[in-house]
């Protein structure tokens, strides 16, 4: 009880010599050993009982905070939204925590672009710190992680890090829950196409948006067959249209042959009697 009330005060991760230096002042006796059976009771006792609050080992030391279901409720009563941080800064942060002790030129020739300004702003938020000099020409500076910084990621320790192979994993598990997902909007989608196809969905009858795109849908096709029959009938051999055509070319050869004729019985003589001979 009393250790739990310790850290319900504290707005800090207390570690374990910190706590026990307190105990002391009232319980000469009390040793390492003895807190951590407490601390272990504590966190086994908030789990399993369903409480509102976790016990969590947070940079370096214990901290009680909320569990990661209670999130969306407690958003709500949180007006203040936390920072975001831009890709660079992630970046740049991640590159620090994991290659640390760390040059900032070696973080350029990492990210291939100037870093400066991105590890001030990590310095001034208390996620990097100054950790020495490299002892080569120039003696650049050294940079690394904080406790903010673990307090931030809820980590431990810099050992909690995430390996590569934890990243394989993950990138894997992201890869098959994408699959996943995938292969359920498609199942999604052949339904509501066979929905379609058995003429078992029918549009809205009050959304007007629906109702025009679906009359603009059948005139398209209703067009559509008139073209094709207008294409169809322009193809098709129509068996007396030959016929008719061979029989005004005869008219018209008949005609011509008659004019000709006509004119040959004419008298070219200026007063129109015939020519003696």
């Amino acid at each position: 009880m009393v250790v739990e009330s310790m850290l319900f005060v504290s707005g800090e991760p207390m570690t374990a010599k910190s706590i026990l230096a307190v105990l002391r002042q009232f319980h000469e006796g009390v040793g390492m050993r003895q807190l951590r059976v407490v601390l272990d009771r504590l966190r086994t006792e908030l789990r399993e009982q369903g409480r509102g609050i976790r016990l969590a080992e947070v940079a370096r030391g214990y901290q009680l905070r909320t569990p990661p279901e209670c999130a969306p409720y407690l958003k709500k009563m949180v007006t203040r939204r936390p920072p975001r941080m831009t890709r660079a800064t992630l970046e740049t942060l991640a590159i620090v925590a994991y290659q640390q002790p760390i040059t900032r030129a070696e973080v350029e020739q990492i990210r291939g672009v100037d870093c400066g300004q991105v590890m001030r702003q990590l310095l001034e938020k208390g996620l990097l710190k100054i950790i020495g000099r490299k002892d080569e020409p120039g003696r650049p500076l050294l940079y690394g992680t904080t406790d903010e910084f673990l307090k931030l990621f809820s980590l431990r320790d810099l050992a909690s890090l995430p390996t590569l192979k934890d990243f394989a994993e993950l990138a894997e598990e992201a890869q098959e829950e994408a699959v996943a997902e995938q292969q359920k909007a498609d199942e999604q989608l052949i339904e509501k196409l066979q929905e379609v196809a058995e003429g078992e969905f029918a549009p809205p009858g009050d959304d007007e948006v629906v109702r025009d795109l679906a009359e603009a849908m059948a005139e398209v096709s209703r067009r559509d067959r008139t073209l094709r029959r207008k294409v169809l009938a322009g193809l098709s051999p129509n068996p007396a249209q030959p016929a008719q055509e061979t029989s005004q070319r005869e008219q018209g050869t008949n005609q011509g042959r008659a004019e000709k004729q006509a004119e040959n019985h004419e008298d070219p003589s200026p007063d129109g009697q015939d020519g003696e001979t």
